[in-house]
């Protein structure tokens, strides 16, 4: 069986959303019966997409800046700044993807706005 490097499938399908590939990285990457936890969206693989392709139509400029990636067996965390345009402060993000036979079959995201004030003399990142 071929090896794949998850944590570059997982950059990988991100980088293409980003980008407005999506059908491009769902077709190379989700699995058929992919599920995720995403609560703005009933939790099959379409519904998801349908609604990253809307969100395409308003942001199609996003920036999404990898800062961290964990992997567990076939499990992978990937920590990130996302913008929606250039000029945008964006958001700390944090998806987790589980993987079976090198496609993504579980999908969480979660995100927190970054504030113009920060408190936190660590940063976000």
């Amino acid at each position: 069986m071929k090896q794949f490097d998850l944590k570059q499938r997982a950059i990988e399908f991100l980088g293409l959303i980003t980008q407005g590939e999506i059908q491009q990285a769902y077709a190379d990457y989700a699995a058929e019966n992919m599920i995720h936890h995403n609560a703005y969206f009933k939790g099959d693989r379409e519904s998801l997409k349908n609604g990253m392709l809307a969100n395409d139509q308003l942001f199609p400029h996003k920036i999404y800046d990898v800062k961290h990636v964990y992997q567990d067996q076939e499990t992978v965390i990937v920590h990130a700044h996302l913008r929606f345009e250039i000029d945008d402060i964006g958001m700390n993000v944090i998806h987790i993807c589980r993987f079976e036979q090198a496609k993504i079959v579980e999908l969480w995201d979660i995100g927190q706005t970054i504030p113009t004030e920060k408190l936190n003399e660590n940063g976000v990142f």
